[in-house]
């Protein structure tokens, strides 16, 4: 009796663990993006480069 409730705190320590890491690694993932932060260059950025190309491809 003793080594299975021995064995069940540890199965429960080790759940514990797994769905602590889960929720963090969830947590951290939310709060990177994946493709990073990409835009479109405004008027005013294409002028400080001296863009000549067609605005509209």
């Amino acid at each position: 009796m003793k080594f299975l409730l021995i064995g069940l705190g540890v199965f429960l320590a080790f759940l514990l663990m797994i769905g602590g890491l889960v929720a963090l690694s969830l947590k951290n993932a939310a709060a990177r993006n994946l493709h990073g932060n990409a835009r479109f260059a405004n008027n005013q950025e294409l002028k400080a480069y001296e863009y000549r190309g067609p605005y509209d491809s």
